[in-house]
């Protein structure tokens, strides 16, 4: 669980940062286009080496397909071709991250019980020794508490996403370009609405598979990706919301293939493994309670010692007193 929401952060960082690089630290560029290319050290770097590639291969492709949606069709082929290279990464990612969540299940009563001590015994020795026991049930189970986490086809992307951006933005051929009527130059609600849908749907059939004990914590953070590109292509142009289309159709396909074939092969495979080398079980309710009487009984060695040096500073002090009265004669 606490490897998936990792995992959406992580997905809303990126976003934020995108916007942040998209708009050049200013909202009013997002809405101008066919201005001049920016020649700062930081954005003109990324316009010569991200920007002008993609406008000469979109200017190639549309030139190569012709028609008034020519530029609109290139950049769909382009972001097909593209997404379609690294699905295997994204495969293997989800392959990871599927096999760690599945092999998290089996000791999830475990990790339950360590949690509920964890909220109940709030010392530090006890806090301590808690997060100790979670430790060794990673190792003794051979689980990492970063397996599947992997931002590489976050990194992958996002030099792509600012290609695009640029691309549509510093170029007056593709900025006033239209597809299918749509101005490839302005943010389009309807580009928007289907793309946002495609990351609904595949939330929702990546949901399908999720065990029903997780499936409400699940809800809320399967909203991050669709809510994350509709605030981008609302505010971006349909250029960049045609890139969120595609990739929605790529992520459905990669869902599907996750959670109907992928899926159901792992957790065979889990079994089986599991069949030879059960589940070590580190933690149970008598260890729990174990260790809450051991740290109460800590808690009231402290406190006997706490009181017994108070005892003895009162004594020293009275002592003391008693040596500095004078003598009578």
């Amino acid at each position: 669980m606490k490897n998936k929401k990792t995992k959406y952060i992580l997905l809303v960082l990126t976003a934020v940062v995108l916007l942040t690089v998209l708009s050049g630290c200013n909202v009013q560029n997002v809405y101008r286009t066919g201005q001049k290319p920016p020649t700062g050290m930081i954005y003109g770097t990324l316009y010569n080496v991200l920007a002008l590639p993609m406008q000469h291969l979109i200017n190639w492709t549309a030139d190569l397909i012709g028609g008034p949606s020519g530029y609109g069709w290139g950049i769909l082929i382009i972001t097909f071709i593209v997404r379609l290279a690294i699905l295997p990464l994204m495969l293997y990612q989800s392959n990871k991250s599927t096999t760690q969540q599945e092999k998290m299940q089996r000791v999830q009563p475990q990790l339950t019980l360590i949690q509920n001590a964890m909220r109940e015994n709030k010392t530090p020795d006890a806090q301590t020794q808690l997060s100790q026991l979670q430790m060794k049930v990673y190792r003794e189970n051979n689980l990492s508490l970063t397996g599947g986490i992997g931002c590489l086809p976050l990194i992958i992307q996002f030099p792509f996403m600012i290609a695009i951006y640029q691309a549509v933005m510093y170029s007056p051929e593709i900025s006033s370009a239209h597809f299918l009527g749509i101005s490839l130059g302005v943010s389009n609600i309807a580009v928007t609405i289907i793309a946002t849908l495609l990351y609904v749907l595949q939330s929702w059939i990546m949901l399908q598979t999720v065990p029903e004990a997780q499936k409400k914590a699940m809800r809320m953070t399967a909203l991050i990706s669709p809510a994350t590109t509709f605030v981008i292509a609302i505010i971006a142009p349909s250029g960049l919301g045609l890139y969120f289309l595609v990739g929605g159709i790529i992520f459905v396909i990669q869902q599907i293939i996750v959670s109907y074939v992928m899926t159901p092969r792992i957790r065979r495979n889990i079994d089986a493994e599991l069949d030879k080398k059960p589940v070590v079980e580190v933690v149970t309710k008598d260890v729990i309670n174990n260790l809450g009487r051991t740290a109460a009984a800590g808690a009231t060695a402290s406190n006997t010692n706490e009181s017994l040096e108070k005892l003895h500073e009162r004594n020293r002090r009275r002592n003391a007193g008693k040596q500095q009265r004078p003598t009578r004669k």
